[in-house]
């Protein structure tokens, strides 16, 4: 009999990284092809609002909205990258053949565009828009997107802890995310205790901007960036800030006022796609994958144009030979392509109840180390 090559080693300090997908924001954001629906939505409708009579009355908060050529021509541009997006079947495709065409400032014009359309979509439009029909409900026939996708919450209450009166994320676990949006870190904001007033301020206690100047830990990767910032002149800037986002109007109030500023900003520091990924942002990702003990995946597909990235970062991940466990959390997961990408499928463990996100039962139920057994 042979000894079990784990048998000493227990699982306590086990190092977890999460890898998130569109799926993990399910709940809250348009995914797949259902985005460019909604862009194009959101652009029409706030054309619309542009040109409401509300906007042009004296007493109105806001009349210098009312049919702005330069607010209206920038969500006709939303709009047409709307189009773009269902007819190339996601906006991520369609930036592919933009990089490859080499058409530099529409693809710039696209990533502004997507910035702003998340930045919008999240703080004021998700809540009134229909995600999908009840129909087993007949009195209330709509279930609606949520702000924020309540699965963080429940899984941000496990790996929360309090450090000096504000909550701290478990040293032992990372995030690393090929989505826009900041759920996550609205999630985190909401256990503070108090009102976080910038992205800086939360970034203070939940390291996701991953600053040059800054040497803390990276808890959070966002592998393909992230909506409602740019950086001008080595600094940064969030589109509008936070003290802006009371209503839609005063967003677009804000943004109007903005607009000469970051106009001509490169935003390939803010939203970039996999074949743009930075030395330093990739870097970062691997030194994280290096120390994962247990890779949990949520609501990720794997798309083709990221695939080099991803197979990049599981080699790194089944480097070392130490206790290695993958839970894969997605109810529509393809798990031929899940048992092709890891080079050993008996490791990996399917989870297709998507109710909430999975946190693996080595974290919630530690085993001190032990002698080997045979």
């Amino acid at each position: 009999m042979s000894i079990s090559k784990y048998s000493h080693s227990g699982t306590e300090n086990l190092k977890i990284t999460y890898l998130l997908g569109a799926g993990a924001s399910y709940y809250s954001n348009p995914i797949w092809k259902e985005q460019g629906k909604t862009m194009f939505s959101v652009a029409k409708n706030i054309i619309a609002l542009l040109k409401r009579d509300s906007f042009y009355y004296k007493d109105s908060k806001y009349p210098s909205l009312r049919n702005n050529m330069i607010l209206i021509d920038f969500f006709n541009k939303l709009e047409r990258f709307g189009k773009l997006a269902m007819e190339y079947g996601s906006i991520d495709i369609y930036a592919k053949r933009l990089s490859i065409i080499e058409k530099h400032q529409e693809l710039n014009d696209l990533k502004y565009c997507l910035s702003v359309f998340f930045d919008i979509w999240e703080n004021f439009i998700s809540t009134e828009t229909i995600l999908k029909y009840d129909t087993n409900n007949i009195s209330n026939n709509g279930i609606y997107f949520e702000k924020i996708d309540k699965r963080y919450f429940a899984l941000l209450s496990v790996l929360l802890e309090k450090v000096n009166k504000t909550p701290k994320l478990n040293e032992n676990v990372s995030f690393l995310t090929w989505n826009y949006d900041l759920q996550l870190e609205s999630s985190f904001e909401s256990f503070l205790p108090y009102e976080s007033s910038s992205m800086k301020q939360t970034n203070e206690n939940f390291n996701f901007m991953n600053l040059p100047d800054c040497d803390k830990r990276k808890e959070i990767i966002h592998l393909n960036g992230f909506r409602g910032n740019f950086r001008h002149t080595n600094n940064f800037h969030e589109t509008v800030e936070k003290k802006f986002l009371n209503s839609l109007e005063e967003y677009l109030y804000k943004f109007l006022q903005n607009f000469d500023q970051f106009n001509e900003t490169d935003y390939s520091n803010s939203i970039k796609y996999s074949w743009e990924i930075d030395s330093n942002t990739k870097e970062n990702a691997l030194n994280v994958m290096r120390e994962t003990n247990i890779l949990v995946i949520i609501g990720y597909s794997f798309p083709a144009f990221n695939r080099k990235i991803d197979s990049e970062l599981i080699r790194e991940f089944e480097k070392k030979d130490e206790y290695k466990k993958v839970y894969y959390q997605d109810p529509f997961g393809n798990l031929e392509l899940i048992n092709l990408l890891f080079s050993n499928s008996s490791n990996v463990e399917h989870i297709s109840n998507s109710s909430q996100f999975h946190i693996p039962h080595e974290f919630l139920f530690p085993t001190p180390a032990s002698e080997p057994y045979i």
